[in-house]
């Protein structure tokens, strides 16, 4: 069985140092919750990860991300 880290990836500063961290060494999954926050809330969460994806710092990651899931409750 393949296993790779999942992060909770919310686009805040935690969770992308958490990422590009990990990345250095291994693919990850990455999983992002569609909750009962605030709807402004989660589109920004949704721009900062769209904005963190298109980033010389995740482009030059050794590893990229292997599944993107997205969740909502």
């Amino acid at each position: 069985m393949d296993k790779k880290p999942l992060i909770l990836f919310t686009g805040g500063t935690d969770s992308t140092f958490l990422l590009l961290g990990t990345l250095h060494n291994t693919e990850v999954d990455t999983l992002f919750i569609k909750g009962p926050q605030d709807n402004d809330k989660a589109i920004m969460e949704e721009k900062a990860i769209s904005s963190i994806l298109n980033s010389k710092a995740y482009k030059n990651s050794q590893h990229k991300i292997r599944n993107q899931y997205v969740v909502n409750l």
